[in-house]
């Protein structure tokens, strides 16, 4: 049954997804306990700031595993890693995105998967093209906004340089554009975060040395 609705090319098998999200939602609420993110950055801490009551930590958890889930299919499905459309990766990512009640809540790495899908969205279409600025501009910002979710992801801004090597002769300027992709979303949080009198605290994004990595793996697991 599963095989054969998720199999399906009907854009609308998507929104069966709902079903375990609302169950996974009821069963984090009742049995659950809100868990502490270390990898928080500062746009995460803002935004959970606002999420004081666990069913709001929850729905807005469930809404990013649900857009995670629509991007990685999108990406699957537009360039046609299969023959014929499905939406088997969607349901695979949502659900290996909810195999622990702890990842429910909203987090960081998952907020920081979207805007890394978001990025692989846009360097996936530079492949033959000849213009590219907006696409690598546009990757920059979105791994950039993703980071300040989620500071490890500092670790894959190469992967912009990497994906211009690979698929493009080199182009001083081409090579200068993800530069001001990263700098923009970073230029804009340090001004609002002066103007609100907001604590930015950048050891996050310096030294992942206080990370205690053993005791993250046990709280989040491997996935």
């Amino acid at each position: 049954m599963i095989h054969s609705l998720f199999g399906s090319n009907r854009p609308l098998v998507f929104s069966l997804l709902i079903i375990p999200a609302i169950l996974y939602g009821l069963l984090t609420l009742y049995s659950g306990q809100v868990p502490v993110h270390p990898l928080g950055g500062p746009l995460f801490d803002v935004l959970d700031s606002y999420l004081q009551l666990p069913i709001l930590s929850i729905i807005a958890g469930l809404v990013v595993n649900l857009i995670g889930a629509f991007l990685i299919n999108l990406l699957y499905n537009e360039h046609n890693y299969s023959e014929r459309v499905n939406y088997f990766p969607a349901l695979i990512y949502f659900l290996l995105a909810s195999l622990q009640t702890s990842w429910v809540y909203l987090n960081p790495v998952l907020i920081g998967n979207v805007f890394v899908l978001l990025a692989l969205r846009r360097m996936l279409r530079m492949y033959r093209v000849q213009e590219i600025t907006s696409m690598i501009y546009d990757a920059g910002v979105f791994l950039a906004l993703g980071a300040l979710f989620f500071p490890l992801l500092v670790l894959v801004f190469p992967l912009l340089w990497l994906s211009l090597v690979q698929l493009r002769t080199f182009n001083f300027r081409e090579w200068i554009v993800p530069l001001v992709g990263l700098l923009t979303p970073i230029v804009f949080t340090v001004v609002a975060f002066w103007s609100f009198d907001y604590t930015l605290d950048i050891s996050e994004f310096r030294s992942f040395s206080k990370l205690q990595f053993n005791d993250l793996f046990v709280s989040h697991g491997f996935w």
